[in-house]
């Protein structure tokens, strides 16, 4: 199953997120083959938050997996997980609904 993972940064976090990099790398590296794609939010500044598409078996397998990660509760304040359907977009190679 396809998931949504939406980890809301702390406002002001971004030094912290650079000390904690050498624990977060290796704790996410092995849940990397999962990720459809993943990348960093912004709002025009800095780094406010990130959006991940994972691959996983179950809603709670994957909230494990983020709160388990040494970013949640010192970068991230939140990690929300919602259950993502790929209906349209280049990816899956759907441009339309007709």
């Amino acid at each position: 199953m396809l998931f949504l993972v939406v980890c809301h940064d702390l406002p002001g976090s971004e030094a912290l997120r650079t000390e904690l990099m050498p624990k977060h790398g290796p704790y996410i590296k092995p849940f990397l083959p999962n990720f459809a794609i993943g990348g960093w939010l912004t709002q025009g500044g800095p780094t406010c938050g990130s959006a991940i598409v994972y691959e996983g078996p179950s809603r709670e397998a994957v909230e494990a997996i983020f709160r388990g990660d040494p970013y949640f509760g010192t970068v991230w304040r939140a990690v929300d997980v919602y259950d993502f359907q790929a209906l349209i977009g280049q990816w899956i190679g759907k441009t339309s609904f007709n």
